[in-house]
Protein backbone atom coordinates (compact mmCIF):
# COMPACT_ATOMS: atom_id res chain seq x y z
CA UNK A 1 0.00 0.00 0.00
CA UNK A 2 2.78 2.41 0.89
CA UNK A 3 4.83 1.40 -2.17
CA UNK A 4 1.90 1.99 -4.45
CA UNK A 5 1.43 5.50 -3.14
CA UNK A 6 4.96 6.41 -4.22
CA UNK A 7 4.17 5.55 -7.86
CA UNK A 8 0.92 7.40 -8.33
CA UNK A 9 0.72 9.56 -11.52
CA UNK A 10 -1.31 12.40 -10.10
CA UNK A 11 1.78 14.62 -9.27
CA UNK A 12 5.58 14.95 -9.06
CA UNK A 13 7.40 12.63 -6.75
CA UNK A 14 10.12 13.74 -4.36
CA UNK A 15 12.98 13.03 -6.74
CA UNK A 16 11.43 15.06 -9.54
CA UNK A 17 10.88 18.02 -7.25
CA UNK A 18 14.49 17.94 -6.07
CA UNK A 19 15.80 17.62 -9.63
CA UNK A 20 13.66 20.50 -10.90
CA UNK A 21 14.82 22.70 -8.04
CA UNK A 22 18.42 21.92 -8.95
CA UNK A 23 17.87 22.90 -12.60
CA UNK A 24 16.19 26.16 -11.57
CA UNK A 25 19.10 26.96 -9.27
CA UNK A 26 21.64 26.49 -12.08
CA UNK A 27 19.64 28.66 -14.51
CA UNK A 28 19.05 31.40 -11.94
CA UNK A 29 22.73 31.43 -11.01
CA UNK A 30 23.70 31.89 -14.67
CA UNK A 31 21.20 34.69 -15.19
CA UNK A 32 22.33 36.50 -12.07
CA UNK A 33 25.92 36.10 -13.21
CA UNK A 34 25.13 37.67 -16.59
CA UNK A 35 23.27 40.51 -14.91
CA UNK A 36 26.20 41.13 -12.58
CA UNK A 37 28.67 41.07 -15.47
CA UNK A 38 26.52 43.45 -17.51
CA UNK A 39 26.17 45.75 -14.51
CA UNK A 40 29.91 45.74 -13.94
CA UNK A 41 30.57 46.51 -17.60
CA UNK A 42 28.08 49.36 -17.45
CA UNK A 43 29.75 50.77 -14.36
CA UNK A 44 33.18 50.53 -16.02
CA UNK A 45 31.90 52.31 -19.12
CA UNK A 46 30.31 55.04 -17.01
CA UNK A 47 33.56 55.52 -15.11
CA UNK A 48 35.61 55.80 -18.27
CA UNK A 49 33.11 58.12 -19.97
CA UNK A 50 32.86 60.35 -16.91
CA UNK A 51 36.60 60.83 -16.48
CA UNK A 52 37.07 61.42 -20.23
CA UNK A 53 34.45 64.18 -20.17
CA UNK A 54 35.89 65.54 -16.94
CA UNK A 55 39.41 65.83 -18.32
CA UNK A 56 38.19 67.38 -21.58
CA UNK A 57 36.15 70.00 -19.74
CA UNK A 58 38.97 70.80 -17.31
CA UNK A 59 41.46 71.17 -20.17
CA UNK A 60 39.07 73.49 -21.98
CA UNK A 61 38.61 75.54 -18.81
CA UNK A 62 42.35 75.90 -18.19
CA UNK A 63 43.10 76.85 -21.80
CA UNK A 64 40.63 79.70 -21.48
CA UNK A 65 42.35 81.17 -18.41
CA UNK A 66 44.79 84.08 -18.59
CA UNK A 67 48.29 82.67 -18.75
CA UNK A 68 49.24 84.08 -15.34
CA UNK A 69 46.35 82.21 -13.67
CA UNK A 70 47.43 78.79 -14.98
CA UNK A 71 49.08 77.78 -11.71
CA UNK A 72 48.20 76.03 -8.46
CA UNK A 73 46.43 78.43 -6.11
CA UNK A 74 48.69 79.57 -3.29
CA UNK A 75 48.52 82.37 -0.76
CA UNK A 76 49.39 85.63 -2.50
CA UNK A 77 49.78 84.00 -5.92
CA UNK A 78 47.78 84.58 -9.10
CA UNK A 79 47.09 80.88 -9.76
CA UNK A 80 43.50 79.71 -9.58
CA UNK A 81 43.82 75.91 -9.92
CA UNK A 82 43.35 73.70 -6.85
CA UNK A 83 45.86 70.94 -6.32
CA UNK A 84 42.86 68.58 -6.36
CA UNK A 85 39.08 68.61 -6.34
CA UNK A 86 36.44 65.93 -5.79
CA UNK A 87 32.85 65.66 -6.95
CA UNK A 88 30.22 62.92 -7.29
CA UNK A 89 28.12 62.23 -10.37
CA UNK A 90 25.67 59.33 -10.83
CA UNK A 91 27.07 57.60 -7.77
CA UNK A 92 30.66 57.80 -9.06
CA UNK A 93 33.21 59.78 -7.04
CA UNK A 94 35.76 61.62 -9.20
CA UNK A 95 38.96 63.18 -7.92
CA UNK A 96 40.76 65.57 -10.27
CA UNK A 97 44.32 66.68 -9.58
CA UNK A 98 46.39 69.30 -11.38
CA UNK A 99 50.11 69.69 -11.92
CA UNK A 100 51.58 72.77 -13.57
CA UNK A 101 55.23 73.18 -14.47
CA UNK A 102 56.77 76.23 -16.13
CA UNK A 103 58.79 75.27 -19.18
CA UNK A 104 59.66 78.75 -20.44
CA UNK A 105 58.54 82.34 -20.11
CA UNK A 106 55.68 81.72 -22.53
CA UNK A 107 54.77 78.06 -21.90
CA UNK A 108 53.58 75.87 -19.05
CA UNK A 109 53.11 72.13 -18.91
CA UNK A 110 49.71 71.05 -17.58
CA UNK A 111 48.91 67.53 -16.41
CA UNK A 112 45.37 66.66 -15.35
CA UNK A 113 44.67 63.33 -13.65
CA UNK A 114 41.16 62.05 -12.98
CA UNK A 115 40.34 59.03 -10.78
CA UNK A 116 36.79 57.62 -10.86
CA UNK A 117 35.82 55.46 -7.87
CA UNK A 118 32.79 53.25 -7.21
CA UNK A 119 32.54 51.34 -3.89
CA UNK A 120 33.62 47.76 -4.38
CA UNK A 121 35.09 48.46 -7.81
CA UNK A 122 38.64 49.03 -9.05
CA UNK A 123 39.27 52.78 -9.56
CA UNK A 124 39.71 53.98 -13.16
CA UNK A 125 42.50 56.51 -13.72
CA UNK A 126 43.32 58.70 -16.74
CA UNK A 127 46.00 61.37 -17.15
CA UNK A 128 46.13 63.99 -19.92
CA UNK A 129 48.94 66.36 -20.82
CA UNK A 130 48.97 69.71 -22.65
CA UNK A 131 51.24 72.68 -23.29
CA UNK A 132 49.61 75.97 -22.31
CA UNK A 133 50.96 79.07 -23.97
CA UNK A 134 50.82 82.76 -23.28
CA UNK A 135 48.76 83.65 -26.34
CA UNK A 136 49.73 87.32 -26.23
CA UNK A 137 53.46 86.61 -26.08
CA UNK A 138 53.38 83.62 -28.39
CA UNK A 139 52.47 85.80 -31.35
CA UNK A 140 55.72 87.73 -31.16
CA UNK A 141 58.23 85.89 -28.99
CA UNK A 142 60.29 82.74 -29.33
CA UNK A 143 62.42 81.17 -26.65
CA UNK A 144 66.01 80.10 -26.97
CA UNK A 145 66.38 81.44 -30.50
CA UNK A 146 70.13 81.06 -30.48
CA UNK A 147 69.97 77.38 -29.53
CA UNK A 148 66.46 76.42 -30.62
CA UNK A 149 66.09 73.68 -33.22
CA UNK A 150 66.45 74.46 -36.91
CA UNK A 151 62.92 74.19 -38.27
CA UNK A 152 61.58 74.31 -41.84
CA UNK A 153 58.39 73.48 -43.66
CA UNK A 154 58.74 70.56 -46.06
CA UNK A 155 57.63 70.38 -49.68
CA UNK A 156 54.21 68.89 -48.90
CA UNK A 157 53.14 72.10 -47.15
CA UNK A 158 51.08 74.42 -49.41
CA UNK A 159 52.60 77.76 -50.35
CA UNK A 160 51.87 80.94 -48.41
CA UNK A 161 48.55 82.38 -49.53
CA UNK A 162 47.13 79.06 -50.73
CA UNK A 163 43.36 78.62 -50.60
CA UNK A 164 42.42 75.61 -48.49
CA UNK A 165 39.12 73.94 -47.63
CA UNK A 166 38.05 70.69 -46.00
CA UNK A 167 41.25 68.60 -46.24
CA UNK A 168 42.19 69.91 -49.68
CA UNK A 169 44.15 72.69 -51.37
CA UNK A 170 42.17 74.54 -54.05
CA UNK A 171 43.66 74.84 -57.50
CA UNK A 172 41.91 77.37 -59.73
CA UNK A 173 43.23 75.69 -62.85
CA UNK A 174 42.86 72.04 -61.97
CA UNK A 175 42.03 69.39 -59.42
CA UNK A 176 42.53 69.98 -55.68
CA UNK A 177 45.44 68.37 -53.87
CA UNK A 178 45.60 66.94 -50.32
CA UNK A 179 46.07 69.46 -47.52
CA UNK A 180 49.18 67.99 -45.93
CA UNK A 181 51.54 70.03 -43.75
CA UNK A 182 55.04 68.76 -43.12
CA UNK A 183 57.98 70.06 -41.11
CA UNK A 184 61.51 69.01 -40.20
CA UNK A 185 63.38 69.97 -37.04
CA UNK A 186 67.04 69.43 -36.25
CA UNK A 187 68.86 70.16 -33.01
CA UNK A 188 71.68 72.68 -33.21
CA UNK A 189 73.63 71.15 -30.35
CA UNK A 190 74.83 67.56 -29.93
CA UNK A 191 73.88 67.70 -26.24
CA UNK A 192 70.26 68.46 -27.07
CA UNK A 193 67.63 66.51 -28.94
CA UNK A 194 64.14 67.06 -30.33
CA UNK A 195 61.43 66.30 -27.78
CA UNK A 196 58.23 67.86 -29.09
CA UNK A 197 56.67 69.31 -32.25
CA UNK A 198 53.21 70.71 -32.81
CA UNK A 199 51.12 72.67 -35.29
CA UNK A 200 48.38 75.11 -34.30
CA UNK A 201 46.54 78.21 -35.43
CA UNK A 202 47.56 81.52 -33.94
CA UNK A 203 45.33 84.48 -33.30
CA UNK A 204 42.30 82.39 -32.38
CA UNK A 205 39.58 84.32 -30.59
CA UNK A 206 38.97 81.48 -28.16
CA UNK A 207 42.21 79.68 -27.40
CA UNK A 208 45.24 78.06 -28.92
CA UNK A 209 43.76 75.63 -31.45
CA UNK A 210 45.82 72.61 -32.45
CA UNK A 211 45.25 71.39 -35.98
CA UNK A 212 42.97 68.34 -36.18
CA UNK A 213 42.53 65.78 -38.92
CA UNK A 214 38.75 65.25 -38.85
CA UNK A 215 35.41 66.93 -38.14
CA UNK A 216 34.59 65.03 -34.94
CA UNK A 217 35.43 65.52 -31.29
CA UNK A 218 38.48 63.54 -30.28
CA UNK A 219 40.11 63.73 -33.71
CA UNK A 220 43.88 63.34 -33.83
CA UNK A 221 45.74 66.62 -33.34
CA UNK A 222 49.06 67.83 -34.68
CA UNK A 223 51.15 67.09 -31.58
CA UNK A 224 54.19 64.83 -31.40
CA UNK A 225 56.29 64.03 -28.35
CA UNK A 226 59.28 61.75 -27.87
CA UNK A 227 60.32 60.49 -24.44
CA UNK A 228 63.63 59.41 -25.92
CA UNK A 229 64.97 62.32 -27.89
CA UNK A 230 66.51 62.32 -31.32
CA UNK A 231 68.77 64.78 -33.07
CA UNK A 232 66.22 65.40 -35.84
CA UNK A 233 62.55 64.77 -36.45
CA UNK A 234 60.24 64.93 -39.44
CA UNK A 235 56.46 65.12 -39.10
CA UNK A 236 53.52 65.26 -41.48
CA UNK A 237 49.87 66.04 -40.78
CA UNK A 238 46.69 65.94 -42.88
CA UNK A 239 44.73 68.96 -41.69
CA UNK A 240 40.93 69.19 -41.96
CA UNK A 241 39.76 72.81 -41.82
CA UNK A 242 36.30 71.70 -40.67
CA UNK A 243 37.68 70.62 -37.28
CA UNK A 244 35.47 71.06 -34.22
CA UNK A 245 35.74 71.42 -30.48
CA UNK A 246 33.37 71.87 -27.57
CA UNK A 247 32.61 75.55 -26.97
CA UNK A 248 30.11 76.47 -24.24
CA UNK A 249 28.69 72.97 -24.35
CA UNK A 250 28.18 72.97 -28.12
CA UNK A 251 30.15 71.17 -30.83
CA UNK A 252 31.50 74.11 -32.83
CA UNK A 253 33.62 74.55 -35.95
CA UNK A 254 36.65 76.52 -34.80
CA UNK A 255 38.36 77.42 -38.07
CA UNK A 256 36.80 80.59 -39.42
CA UNK A 257 36.77 81.29 -43.12
CA UNK A 258 39.33 83.89 -44.12
CA UNK A 259 43.04 84.32 -43.55
CA UNK A 260 44.47 81.94 -40.95
CA UNK A 261 48.07 81.60 -39.84
CA UNK A 262 49.36 78.15 -38.91
CA UNK A 263 52.44 77.88 -36.70
CA UNK A 264 54.71 74.87 -36.31
CA UNK A 265 56.90 74.87 -33.21
CA UNK A 266 59.67 72.47 -32.21
CA UNK A 267 61.15 72.03 -28.73
CA UNK A 268 64.46 70.56 -27.69
CA UNK A 269 65.42 68.79 -24.47
CA UNK A 270 66.56 72.07 -22.90
CA UNK A 271 63.22 73.78 -23.41
CA UNK A 272 64.43 75.92 -26.31
CA UNK A 273 61.99 76.34 -29.17
CA UNK A 274 61.68 77.82 -32.60
CA UNK A 275 58.63 78.30 -34.81
CA UNK A 276 57.77 78.86 -38.46
CA UNK A 277 54.51 80.30 -39.78
CA UNK A 278 52.49 79.87 -42.93
CA UNK A 279 49.31 81.73 -43.86
CA UNK A 280 46.39 80.23 -45.77
CA UNK A 281 43.00 81.43 -46.91
CA UNK A 282 40.35 79.08 -45.51
CA UNK A 283 37.37 78.86 -47.87
CA UNK A 284 35.04 76.22 -46.44
CA UNK A 285 31.75 78.02 -46.98
CA UNK A 286 30.32 80.53 -49.45
CA UNK A 287 30.57 84.15 -48.30
CA UNK A 288 27.51 85.94 -47.02
CA UNK A 289 25.52 88.13 -49.37
CA UNK A 290 26.71 91.68 -49.86
CA UNK A 291 24.79 94.55 -48.37
CA UNK A 292 22.19 96.27 -50.54
CA UNK A 293 24.01 98.57 -53.00
CA UNK A 294 23.22 102.26 -52.94
CA UNK A 295 23.81 104.51 -55.93
CA UNK A 296 24.89 108.14 -55.76
CA UNK A 297 24.10 109.93 -59.02
CA UNK A 298 26.53 112.72 -59.84
CA UNK A 299 25.93 113.51 -63.51
CA UNK A 300 24.33 112.05 -66.60
CA UNK A 301 27.33 109.73 -66.99
CA UNK A 302 28.71 109.10 -63.51
CA UNK A 303 27.18 107.04 -60.73
CA UNK A 304 29.00 105.77 -57.64
CA UNK A 305 27.77 102.46 -56.24
CA UNK A 306 28.52 101.36 -52.68
CA UNK A 307 27.47 98.34 -50.59
CA UNK A 308 28.18 96.67 -47.29
CA UNK A 309 30.64 93.77 -47.09
CA UNK A 310 29.56 90.17 -47.28
CA UNK A 311 31.09 87.98 -44.58
CA UNK A 312 34.35 86.36 -45.73
CA UNK A 313 34.05 88.02 -49.15
CA UNK A 314 37.28 88.97 -50.91
CA UNK A 315 35.82 90.38 -54.12
CA UNK A 316 32.54 91.36 -55.76
CA UNK A 317 31.06 90.91 -59.21
CA UNK A 318 29.30 94.17 -60.06
CA UNK A 319 26.75 94.26 -62.88
CA UNK A 320 24.65 97.22 -64.02
CA UNK A 321 21.28 96.84 -65.78
CA UNK A 322 19.68 99.58 -67.91
CA UNK A 323 15.93 99.61 -68.54
CA UNK A 324 14.93 99.55 -72.20
CA UNK A 325 12.42 102.06 -73.65
CA UNK A 326 9.73 99.36 -73.62
CA UNK A 327 11.15 97.35 -70.73
CA UNK A 328 8.23 96.46 -68.49
CA UNK A 329 9.69 93.24 -67.03
CA UNK A 330 12.17 92.51 -64.24
CA UNK A 331 15.76 93.72 -64.44
CA UNK A 332 16.76 90.06 -64.87
CA UNK A 333 14.71 89.87 -68.10
CA UNK A 334 17.04 90.51 -71.09
CA UNK A 335 14.10 91.62 -73.20
CA UNK A 336 13.38 94.44 -70.74
CA UNK A 337 16.83 95.42 -69.46
CA UNK A 338 20.32 95.51 -70.96
CA UNK A 339 23.23 94.39 -68.75
CA UNK A 340 26.69 95.86 -68.80
CA UNK A 341 29.79 93.63 -68.66
CA UNK A 342 30.38 92.37 -65.13
CA UNK A 343 33.26 94.07 -63.33
CA UNK A 344 35.12 92.22 -60.57
CA UNK A 345 36.51 94.47 -57.84
CA UNK A 346 38.00 93.93 -54.41
CA UNK A 347 36.60 97.04 -52.72
CA UNK A 348 33.14 98.19 -51.69
CA UNK A 349 32.89 101.21 -53.99
CA UNK A 350 32.99 101.66 -57.75
CA UNK A 351 32.15 104.24 -60.41
CA UNK A 352 29.67 103.18 -63.08
CA UNK A 353 29.39 104.63 -66.56
CA UNK A 354 25.84 105.65 -67.45
CA UNK A 355 23.74 107.46 -70.06
CA UNK A 356 21.62 110.57 -69.59
CA UNK A 357 18.16 110.30 -68.01
CA UNK A 358 18.19 106.51 -67.89
CA UNK A 359 16.98 104.07 -65.27
CA UNK A 360 19.35 101.48 -63.80
CA UNK A 361 19.75 98.69 -61.25
CA UNK A 362 23.18 97.58 -60.02
CA UNK A 363 23.89 94.22 -58.36
CA UNK A 364 26.81 93.08 -56.21
CA UNK A 365 27.67 89.38 -55.91
CA UNK A 366 30.01 88.59 -53.00
CA UNK A 367 32.74 86.09 -53.82
CA UNK A 368 35.50 84.22 -52.05
CA UNK A 369 38.38 82.72 -54.03
CA UNK A 370 36.55 79.42 -54.44
CA UNK A 371 32.84 80.14 -53.95
CA UNK A 372 30.11 82.66 -54.68
CA UNK A 373 27.47 83.98 -52.31
CA UNK A 374 23.97 82.63 -52.67
CA UNK A 375 22.57 85.80 -54.24
CA UNK A 376 23.56 88.84 -56.26
CA UNK A 377 22.01 91.65 -54.22
CA UNK A 378 20.24 94.37 -56.29
CA UNK A 379 19.98 98.07 -55.56
CA UNK A 380 16.79 100.02 -55.78
CA UNK A 381 16.37 101.48 -59.30
CA UNK A 382 18.10 104.83 -59.80
CA UNK A 383 17.86 107.45 -62.54
CA UNK A 384 20.68 109.50 -64.04
CA UNK A 385 20.37 113.18 -64.73
CA UNK A 386 19.04 114.69 -67.98
CA UNK A 387 20.81 117.29 -70.12
CA UNK A 388 19.43 120.56 -71.41
CA UNK A 389 20.11 122.49 -74.61
CA UNK A 390 18.60 124.85 -77.12
CA UNK A 391 19.26 128.16 -78.84
CA UNK A 392 19.07 131.79 -77.75
CA UNK A 393 19.05 135.20 -79.38
CA UNK A 394 19.31 138.78 -78.12
CA UNK A 395 16.57 141.03 -79.38
CA UNK A 396 16.98 144.77 -79.99
CA UNK A 397 15.56 146.97 -77.29
CA UNK A 398 16.58 149.84 -75.05
CA UNK A 399 18.35 147.16 -73.02
CA UNK A 400 19.30 143.73 -74.38
CA UNK A 401 16.85 140.91 -73.67
CA UNK A 402 17.16 137.19 -74.37
CA UNK A 403 14.67 134.82 -75.84
CA UNK A 404 15.42 131.08 -76.00
CA UNK A 405 14.05 127.79 -77.24
CA UNK A 406 14.95 125.13 -74.69
CA UNK A 407 15.22 121.40 -75.40
CA UNK A 408 15.34 118.44 -73.02
CA UNK A 409 16.64 114.88 -72.99
CA UNK A 410 13.54 112.72 -72.47
CA UNK A 411 13.61 109.55 -70.36
CA UNK A 412 14.99 106.47 -72.10
CA UNK A 413 12.67 104.24 -70.05
CA UNK A 414 8.89 103.84 -70.07
CA UNK A 415 6.83 106.30 -68.01
CA UNK A 416 3.13 106.37 -67.24
CA UNK A 417 0.75 109.31 -67.01
CA UNK A 418 2.01 112.85 -67.52
CA UNK A 419 5.59 114.04 -67.33
CA UNK A 420 6.21 117.65 -66.29
CA UNK A 421 9.28 119.72 -67.18
CA UNK A 422 9.68 122.79 -64.97
CA UNK A 423 12.10 125.45 -66.34
CA UNK A 424 14.08 128.13 -64.48
CA UNK A 425 16.77 130.68 -65.33
CA UNK A 426 19.39 132.72 -63.52
CA UNK A 427 21.39 135.83 -64.39
CA UNK A 428 25.14 135.25 -64.53
CA UNK A 429 26.94 132.54 -62.63
CA UNK A 430 25.74 133.46 -59.15
CA UNK A 431 22.21 134.78 -59.54
CA UNK A 432 19.10 133.37 -57.90
CA UNK A 433 16.99 130.88 -59.84
CA UNK A 434 13.65 132.12 -61.18
CA UNK A 435 10.90 129.82 -62.45
CA UNK A 436 9.68 130.66 -65.96
CA UNK A 437 7.18 127.92 -66.85
CA UNK A 438 6.26 124.25 -67.32
CA UNK A 439 5.80 121.90 -70.23
CA UNK A 440 3.63 118.79 -69.71
CA UNK A 441 3.87 115.80 -72.05
CA UNK A 442 2.64 112.22 -72.07
CA UNK A 443 4.91 109.50 -70.67
CA UNK A 444 8.41 109.53 -72.14
CA UNK A 445 7.71 112.02 -74.92
CA UNK A 446 10.28 114.74 -75.74
CA UNK A 447 9.52 118.40 -75.05
CA UNK A 448 10.60 121.91 -76.04
CA UNK A 449 9.92 125.20 -74.31
CA UNK A 450 10.17 128.74 -75.69
CA UNK A 451 10.81 131.45 -73.15
CA UNK A 452 9.46 134.90 -73.26
CA UNK A 453 11.74 137.91 -73.52
CA UNK A 454 13.92 138.16 -70.40
CA UNK A 455 15.90 141.36 -69.87
CA UNK A 456 19.57 141.07 -69.10
CA UNK A 457 21.01 142.78 -66.03
CA UNK A 458 24.28 144.63 -65.69
CA UNK A 459 26.88 143.95 -62.98
CA UNK A 460 29.96 146.22 -62.67
CA UNK A 461 29.25 147.57 -66.12
CA UNK A 462 28.86 144.16 -67.80
CA UNK A 463 25.67 142.61 -69.18
CA UNK A 464 25.14 139.21 -67.54
CA UNK A 465 24.18 136.24 -69.73
CA UNK A 466 21.35 133.91 -68.76
CA UNK A 467 21.63 130.23 -67.80
CA UNK A 468 18.83 127.67 -67.70
CA UNK A 469 17.91 124.38 -66.01
CA UNK A 470 14.81 122.24 -65.55
CA UNK A 471 13.36 119.64 -63.21
CA UNK A 472 11.46 116.61 -64.48
CA UNK A 473 8.58 115.04 -62.56
CA UNK A 474 7.70 111.58 -63.89
CA UNK A 475 6.32 108.15 -62.94
CA UNK A 476 8.44 105.21 -64.10
CA UNK A 477 6.74 102.07 -65.39
CA UNK A 478 7.86 98.45 -65.17
CA UNK A 479 10.05 96.90 -62.49
CA UNK A 480 9.64 98.66 -59.10
CA UNK A 481 7.79 101.47 -60.88
CA UNK A 482 4.51 103.27 -60.27
CA UNK A 483 5.80 105.88 -57.81
CA UNK A 484 6.21 109.52 -58.85
CA UNK A 485 9.78 110.84 -58.77
CA UNK A 486 11.80 113.87 -59.82
CA UNK A 487 15.27 114.73 -61.06
CA UNK A 488 17.12 117.91 -62.00
CA UNK A 489 19.00 118.62 -65.21
CA UNK A 490 22.38 120.23 -65.67
CA UNK A 491 22.85 123.98 -65.97
CA UNK A 492 23.12 125.03 -69.63
CA UNK A 493 23.77 128.29 -71.45
CA UNK A 494 24.97 131.00 -71.70
CA UNK A 495 22.95 133.36 -73.82
CA UNK A 496 24.82 136.00 -75.82
CA UNK A 497 24.85 139.58 -74.51
CA UNK A 498 25.23 141.57 -77.73
CA UNK A 499 22.15 142.87 -79.49
CA UNK A 500 21.36 140.74 -82.54
CA UNK A 501 23.66 137.89 -81.55
CA UNK A 502 22.58 134.23 -81.38
CA UNK A 503 24.10 131.24 -79.54
CA UNK A 504 23.66 127.53 -79.00
CA UNK A 505 23.06 126.64 -75.38
CA UNK A 506 25.44 123.95 -74.07
CA UNK A 507 26.26 122.20 -70.80
CA UNK A 508 27.83 124.58 -68.27
CA UNK A 509 27.85 122.79 -64.91
CA UNK A 510 26.08 120.30 -62.69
Amino acid sequence: MRLASMHRDDGMNVFEVVFAAFIMFVVLTGVLGLVATSTNMGIDAKQRNLISNTIASRMEYVRGLPFSQVAIATSGGSGVLPSSETFTANGISVTVSYQVQERSSVTKELRVTAVATVPGRTPVTTTAYSIIRDRDQDLTQFTGIAMGPDLVWTATTPDDGSVVYSNLVWNSGGSPTPLELGAEAESQDSDQDIRRMEMYMIGSATELVYLADATVLGADTAEWEWSVGQSSASVSFRWHTGQVMMVDGEVTEVVDDGWQTVRCRAWDSEGNSRAVDRTFYVDNDPPGDSGVPTATVSTDALVTAQWGPGSEATMYDVTQYRQKPAGYGSYTDPSSWDSSPTVTISGLLTDLGTYRFSRYVVTALARSPRLNAANAVPSAPYVTRPLGGGTSAIITAKAPAAIATLTVSPPTFPCTGWTTYSFSYRSGTAGAWTWIGNRVVAGSSPATFTTGSIALTKVTGQWQPLYYRYHVYYTPAGYAGGTAAGVGSDVFGPTPTSVGATATLVHAEW
